[in-house]
């Protein structure tokens, strides 16, 4: 497989979303970070979306939540908050 396969998450076809969780600076009161959580498209938890990777996806799975993870941040403009994203998808 080459890499350009591999970036986009081929090869790891459950349609998968993010949810993204804001990680608070309690003594400032704002939020210095986004933790992007694996959720599956259908509204469907983690264990529901984990419980499809295998050795053999494993990497494809890998590379759709980063992908995922970073366009939809994009697609939000978390990047304008100057917050960080730590990317949370396999325990």
């Amino acid at each position: 497989m080459s890499c350009t396969g591999c970036k986009d998450g081929a090869g790891f076809d459950l349609a998968i979303t993010m949810a993204f969780q804001p990680i608070v600076d309690v003594t400032a009161g704002t939020v210095f970070a986004y933790e992007a959580l694996v959720r599956g498209q259908d509204g469907g938890g983690a264990g529901a979306v984990l419980s499809q990777v295998s050795a053999d996806n494993r990497y494809a799975f890998d590379q759709l939540c980063r992908t995922t993870a970073i366009g939809l941040a994009a697609d939000l403009d978390m990047a304008a908050s100057g917050a960080n994203l730590s990317i949370n998808f396999l325990p």
